[in-house]
């Protein structure tokens, strides 16, 4: 309606204009109008700012409306994603109400550890520190006698070994030399000189000693401390080996090398070149037989038959072929009686030390969550299981360091205090470390090991420093006990609650004897396997007790360290075996050789009187079989001495071998001898058989 007045306005305005001056009248009267006009006109303002805030509130009512719509989508989302949540919740309810349950079943049991844990924090002296060098820590101290033991055996075995080469050279080129005695008299007739003529000689021998060192000095700085080093990482945990060329071994052992073969050439050649050539062209005559020491005893003399006779004449014809072939097959056996040795002592010690006839005859240990005191039943009724456990002995075992004055060091050393004295033979045995018999276990002293005593050089009623943490004691020795693995040094509860000053004893351990049912050891294989199921199986159950923190059964010490002691001795013996294997070879072959070619007239004429081919052949195998019995007798002598410096060489601080040999020992060393001797004899045979009889009718001019 105001929008039609106030178009009638505009036309009564317009019509009024040509009313102008009639209208001015009426102009007054219209100003009341006009001001409602004015009015009007903010009014549209206000309508056109009221449509355009309506038209912004549509739209946010659309964008409400899509809001509204994706928030009752996420409405919908949330309330299956709540329902979910919600049947987990339920379900961790109920198993947190199992949980609970659980707990509160075992929380009799937490508090009792709990209990225990404190008992045991309070019972802690307080803590101090204890200053170590490396030289005390055994992992450092064995590897470093380990690498002393490789120095000693750096030190003899290469000498013994060039001995024998040398000895081996010299009889080489000995024969080389006599075996060219017509060369050297022609020669020594044309006007050759001594010098001239010598010079081949030496330059065979020094090219020869050349050529061998250098492929000695490549297999010795490579192939052979590789191997050794492959050997003891097996034990200790050492860097990769990186081999490495050393001036002053090789110019050593080249020197050595040169030295042997050539001096065996200038004391040949030139004792040969000393004669005229008249007498180098004809052949050297064979050594006159003289009556011997054996025929000065008539008795004997004449027990022997013919081939006796000349047995025993032939041996004592050339002393030093005699001396070389003995030594050969003596050194010979006593390297294989050494490795067999060595590999009893390693691979027995085990045995010696674990089992019901050996030092330590429990078959298990259990560490205890704290202490306990000689009259704590409770804790020793867990052990109280008939069919599994037959027997258990508490003790108390500690790491301490032992030591002398005159040692200069100390030692580590486990303190083992058994609780019941009268129980100890059950499960340990107190033999004397040299004699075996058995030692009673009694008040006033210690009884420490046998290696112990002999690194420290203490005997019975000698004093041993005992040190834990920071107090030391002086405790005389009762007795010196064998044992092969570790230090281990025995008291009664009597005599270290006396020297430590201590009112009564707590133990943290209990050794273990398993009832026989759990036996592994012998059986049919269903059956061990069972054992060892049933050994698990106690294993497991004493663990969920809350006194036990953990079970250690000595067989599986057996099983790990005895798989690393195996291939230890498997290498020992190979190396052995290969090295007497070698050096029987060389020496019985090479002087088998010079034997039959000096002898080959001689050979020749026993085939032209009617000797067969295997009697010619008993003719040398004869004084082979000698020689070998000889050597074999004194190369298992020499054995004896060899294995027990090599078996004290190998040793490490902790740890003591078998000393002592095996009757199998003495039997596979001179099996194996005889059969690298009837080897060689064997060889030697077709050389015999075909020596012509013809050699026996020609004329020496």
């Amino acid at each position: 309606e105001a929008e039609e007045q106030l178009n009638l306005q505009e036309e009564e305005l317009a019509e009024g204009k040509e009313k102008i001056d009639d209208g001015k009248k009426r102009l007054a009267e219209a100003e009341p109008l006009m001001a409602q006009l004015e009015e009007f006109k903010k009014g549209q303002q206000q309508l056109v700012e009221a449509y355009a805030q309506l038209s912004a509130a549509e739209r946010q009512l659309a964008d409400g409306q899509g809001q509204l719509d994706a928030g009752q989508l996420e409405l919908e989302q949330g309330r299956r994603t709540l329902a979910t949540e919600l049947a987990k919740a339920q379900q961790q309810l109920a198993d947190g109400d199992a949980f609970m349950r659980v707990m509160e079943e075992q929380l009799p049991l937490s508090e009792r550890r709990v209990h225990q844990g404190e008992s045991a924090l309070e019972a802690l002296p307080n803590a101090m520190w204890n200053i170590a060098t490396r030289d005390e820590f055994a992992g450092y101290t064995n590897f470093g006698d380990t690498a002393d033991n490789m120095q000693s055996f750096a030190l003899v075995f290469p000498v013994l070994f060039f001995l024998i080469a040398a000895l081996v050279s010299l009889t080489t080129m000995t024969r080389m030399v006599e075996d060219e005695r017509l060369q050297l008299g022609v020669l020594k007739a044309a006007g050759y000189s001594g010098g001239a003529i010598a010079f081949k000689y030496f330059f065979y021998a020094a090219t020869t000693a050349v050529l061998g060192s250098i492929l000695g000095l490549a297999l010795g700085f490579t192939l052979i401390p590789i191997a050794i080093f492959k050997a003891y990482s097996i034990l200790y945990l050492i860097p990769s080996m990186t081999p490495a060329f050393y001036l002053d071994t090789a110019v050593v052992a080249l020197g050595a090398a040169v030295l042997s073969t050539v001096g065996a050439v200038i004391f040949s050649v030139f004792r040969s070149l000393q004669l005229r050539p008249a007498q180098l062209m004809r052949p050297k005559a064979p050594k006159a037989g003289k009556r011997i020491l054996l025929e000065r005893i008539t008795p004997l003399w004449r027990g022997l038959n013919f081939n006796g006779k000349v047995t025993v004449r032939n041996l004592m014809r050339n002393k030093k072929r005699f001396i070389m072939t003995f030594a050969g097959i003596m050194s010979c056996t006593a390297l294989l009686l050494t490795g067999f040795g060595i590999g009893n002592s390693i691979g027995t010690m085990l045995d010696r030390q674990f089992g019901p006839e050996s030092v330590m005859k429990f078959d298990g240990q259990v560490l205890l969550t704290s202490p306990i005191t000689a009259e704590d039943t409770e804790t020793m009724a867990v052990f109280e299981q008939p069919g599994r456990i037959s027997e258990a002995l508490p003790i108390f075992m500690k790491n301490m360091y032992a030591g002398t004055v005159a040692f200069g060091r100390q030692i580590e050393v486990v303190m083992a205090v058994p609780r019941d004295q009268e129980k100890v033979p059950e499960f340990l045995a107190f033999n004397d470390d040299k004699t075996g018999e058995e030692l009673a276990f009694a008040d006033g002293g210690v009884y420490i090991n046998g290696k112990t005593a002999e690194l420290m050089d203490l005997k019975r009623g000698d004093t041993i420093t005992i040190q834990a943490g920071s107090v030391k004691k002086e405790i005389p020795v009762a007795g010196v006990v064998r044992n092969y693995v570790y230090h281990y040094v025995y008291m009664t509860p009597a005599t270290y609650e006396a020297y430590f000053d201590l009112q009564a004893t707590s133990f943290n351990a209990v050794l273990l004897k398993l009832d026989p049912a759990l036996d592994i050891t012998s059986g049919s294989k269903a059956d061990i396997n069972r054992a060892k199921e049933d050994r698990a199986q106690l294993s497991r159950d004493l663990t969920d007790e809350s006194e036990v923190v953990a079970v250690v059964y000595n067989s599986a010490i057996i099983d790990k360290v005895g798989a690393m002691i195996n291939i230890m001795r498997q290498v020992i013996v190979g190396v052995f075996v290969l090295a007497a294997g070698a050096l029987a070879f060389v020496v019985l072959y090479n002087l088998n050789n010079i034997n039959i070619y000096e002898r080959v007239r001689e050979l020749a004429t026993i085939k032209v009187l009617g000797f067969y081919d295997l009697e010619a052949s008993m003719y040398i195998y004869r004084e082979n079989i000698i020689l070998t019995v000889l050597g074999i007798a004194a190369g298992l002598l020499l054995g004896i001495p060899i294995h027990g410096f090599v078996i004290r060489t190998a040793e490490i601080e902790s740890m003591m071998f078998v000393r002592t040999l095996a009757p199998l020992n003495y039997i596979f060393a001179a099996l194996i001898t005889i059969v690298f001797a009837v080897g060689i004899n064997a060889l030697m045979h077709r050389r015999i058989k075909n020596i012509s009889m013809v050699e026996s009718l020609k004329s020496v001019e």
